[in-house]
């Protein structure tokens, strides 16, 4: 069931030893947002980071950003306390090496709109060189546009994945 908070979406960023690279990452963070919706947050989860990420995060001035800090529990830990803390109506979860097209969030956030009995919606994904200059692999596919989540995590993303469920 959709939460009524009044935030439209929850963006999530795992950190661990990323101090230098964390005021890049909030500012991409709200470049994406602030091209699509309104009432939206970014939450910060340390895991357990023994750098200056604590000092980093206590320099941001900015009320959307919320810092949790946890013990080293790795990402079903990070991905847990986000999703506790979150206030949005969606949450998306993000690494600090990803970019996103400005408007990748609308149209998640429209397709599960359109169907309010989705629990995910999903996009492709294209890798590129540490540069970001050149593209090595590209994952796109054409999906209906509303599929069985099961299968689809079963038969098409967890062995892209090299997952076993």
């Amino acid at each position: 069931m959709p939460r009524d908070t009044g935030f439209s979406i929850s963006v999530f960023f795992p950190a661990y030893n990323d101090a230098p690279s964390l005021p890049a990452l909030v500012a991409r963070a709200f470049a994406v947002l602030e091209e699509c919706v309104e009432d939206h947050e970014v939450i910060v989860v340390n895991d357990g980071s023994t750098d200056e990420t604590p000092q980093v995060m206590a320099a941001c001035s900015d009320s959307r950003v919320r810092y949790l800090r946890q013990s080293r529990l790795g990402m079903p830990g990070v991905l847990n306390a986000a999703l506790s803390e979150a206030r949005g109506k969606y949450v998306m979860f993000c690494h600090d090496h990803d970019f996103y097209e400005p408007t990748l969030l609308e149209k998640l956030s429209n397709a599960l709109d359109r169907y309010p009995s989705a629990t995910f919606a999903h996009c492709g994904i294209v890798v590129v060189d540490t540069e970001g200059a050149q593209e090595c692999e590209r994952y796109i596919d054409r999906f209906a546009p509303l599929t069985a989540g099961q299968e689809f995590l079963e038969q098409v993303l967890l062995p892209q994945l090299d997952s076993k469920v």
